[in-house]
């Protein structure tokens, strides 16, 4: 017996909504959490690049540096869902809703695409830059920062000086050379311990160099307003009186940050 094709198309209906509503994507794009995992790659990646540099120079093997500055991901999803169905009647007379059509087929069906792409550029940092950075002398001024932190000046001094000369009273020289493979380190240490006991840091001052010529108070004025001294200190200079007949004469002097070992005197 034949079901009237009104009920078959009420029921299959039914089923698809069932079927359609009930089903979700499996992915949801989520920001926070791609972001999260965009650091985790970079903090890997750089992680990654320190290690193998350290083991190329353990091995003396050349030193490589990448970097890799960006990483441009995108993802979608589609879903396409769709019912077919093919009918047969049953005579030259089916219209549209015919009660005396047989069904065939329904094939309700629910397609979806997925997709994720990452675009990500690998730089090479420039060699000169990093190399220079280890073949030029360690500035006092990075000692000096780093006693100040309160770091033992035992283990700065032994990190930053390359060798001690000490010259006699008639002139000869004797060095020490800061390398714990040459037999007479063990006297390099001896006599950094020695001057560290006596007092040896590093203290910042000023070097001052002249900038251009002695002006009077109107010439001052005149170049740099009302409170010349104010403008100057705010660029890193001062003014030092070097006249005062007939007219008080005033030089500027630049200040340029200048660091040097000395010892400490009680």
């Amino acid at each position: 017996m034949l079901l009237p094709f009104t009920k078959i198309i009420l029921g299959v209906s039914i089923l698809s909504v069932a079927f359609l509503s009930g089903c979700t994507t499996p992915i949801t794009p989520d920001f926070s959490a791609m972001s999260k995992k965009y650091a985790n790659i970079l903090e890997q990646y750089q992680i990654d690049m320190i290690f193998t540099n350290i083991i190329r120079a353990s091995q003396d093997h050349p030193l490589s540096f990448l970097d890799m500055p960006n990483i441009t991901g995108t993802g979608s999803i589609t879903t396409i869902p769709a019912l077919s169905t093919n009918f047969m009647g049953m005579g030259s007379t089916y219209v549209a809703a015919p009660l005396n059509g047989a069904l065939a087929s329904v094939a309700p069906s629910l397609s979806m695409q997925i997709g994720n792409s990452f675009n990500f550029s690998q730089a090479s940092l420039d060699n000169a830059t990093f190399w220079k950075g280890f073949l030029t002398q360690i500035p006092l001024s990075s000692a000096k920062y780093f006693i100040h932190n309160h770091i033992p000046k035992e283990v700065i001094f032994n990190l930053v000086v390359d060798e001690i000369v000490i010259t006699s009273p008639d002139g000869k020289q004797k060095t020490y050379i800061n390398n714990p493979l040459r037999p007479e380190y063990p006297e390099f240490q001896k006599e950094m311990y020695q001057l560290i006991s006596h007092g040896l840091t590093v203290q910042s001052s000023f070097d001052a160099t002249d900038a251009g010529t002695p002006m009077t108070e109107k010439e001052l004025e005149k170049n740099y307003g009302a409170n010349p001294k104010q403008v100057l200190a705010q660029n890193g200079m001062e003014l030092r009186q070097v006249a005062s007949k007939p007219v008080a004469q005033y030089q500027i002097v630049k200040l340029t940050p200048a660091y040097k070992i000395c010892m400490e005197t009680s």
